[in-house]
């Protein structure tokens, strides 16, 4: 499982694995660029998909071993990748 949290003033995040009762925290800073990287689903491969915002807007993520693949869904302004499958 990812989590994500937000630190005290609510415009940073911090994602975490959840994996045999510990939470460790995940310090992949996105694409060059991106800020309030958001992890939001994990496969059993360690891909991760989620979001990140950059100066043009939010775009959607996935996560393959340290290699960032933006997923946009045109026309909209906003993209986000909830889930992978888990295999």
């Amino acid at each position: 499982m990812v989590f994500v949290s937000s630190t005290s003033d609510l415009y940073h995040w911090q994602n975490y694995r959840y994996a045999d009762g510990v939470f460790s925290p995940i310090n992949d800073g996105g694409p060059a660029g991106a800020h309030d990287v958001g992890a939001m689903g994990i496969n059993n491969a360690g891909q991760m998909v989620g979001y990140y915002n950059d100066d043009i807007g939010v775009h959607g993520f996935l996560d393959a071993g340290g290699r960032f693949m933006k997923i946009d869904v045109r026309p909209s302004v906003t993209s986000v990748a909830l889930l992978i499958q888990l295999g």
